[in-house]
């Protein structure tokens, strides 16, 4: 059977814009910032539906992580906070100490597990996963 085509100006078509008009105003007003900060922390989030989203001018991050609830984090006065895509957060300021801590903090939240490796790692971290059970025949 023939599927129905899509009505026009379809829901995708006008997503994709917005989406694209939305990461540029992030990479712009990230440019902006990142002029006068020092140090940068990357996250990345690993897992099936795990997402991460900004508000206030990069002053609280809204983390999905598979509870049942959002996790929000507010950011302290030196420190903010950008998602560019919903997998990967950047963590930036002047104090490098107040950067780390921020960042570790949202990584406590959902450290990687070591069998599968889900969880929030650091953009350069690399896990070490273990063998799983084995099965006896």
């Amino acid at each position: 059977m023939a599927r129905a085509a899509p009505a026009a100006g379809g829901r995708r078509h006008g997503r994709s814009k917005v989406i694209r008009k939305q990461t540029f105003h992030h990479w712009a007003y990230f440019s902006l910032v990142a002029m006068e900060a020092k140090v940068f922390r990357f996250l990345k989030l690993v897992g099936v539906g795990f997402k991460a989203r900004t508000e206030c001018e990069g002053r609280e991050l809204f983390l999905k992580l598979g509870y049942s609830h959002e996790v929000q984090f507010t950011a302290p006065p030196s420190v903010r906070v950008f998602c560019f895509k919903p997998n990967l957060i950047c963590c930036t300021g002047i104090d490098k100490n107040r950067v780390h801590h921020f960042a570790g903090a949202v990584r406590n939240c959902k450290p990687p597990e070591v069998y599968k490796g889900k969880g929030i790692l650091y953009i350069d971290e690399v896990i070490k996963l273990k063998p799983g059970k084995k099965q006896k025949k």
